[in-house]
């Protein structure tokens, strides 16, 4: 299953079934190894410099559907980012 990860975050990149992905990856972070791997593909791609607002928004969305204890740092950090909508988002489920 972790041939699907870059996948399945490239979907979400890409906005394309995005919210389908984004709980498939929920799912697979049942395992603790694989759910750290899932929010650093996710962060990595949000602090990519080309990404713009909806694509941040997207792996926001992302990482809420991921399990607290894996994202919920990476959803606090957000909390104070520089993109306005990008924190409001991130701080209702920090």
């Amino acid at each position: 299953m972790s041939e699907a990860v870059p996948v399945l975050v490239a979907m979400v990149v890409e906005g394309a079934h995005d919210v389908e992905a984004a709980e498939v990856l929920g799912a697979l972070c049942r395992d603790d190894e694989r759910a750290s791997w899932i929010v650093n593909a996710l962060t990595d791609e949000l602090a990519a410099p080309t990404a713009e607002t909806a694509v941040r928004l997207r792996l926001t969305q992302a990482l809420i559907e991921l399990p607290v204890a894996a994202a919920g740092e990476a959803l606090r950090r957000l909390t104070r980012d520089s993109d306005p909508a990008v924190a409001r988002l991130a701080s209702v489920f920090a």
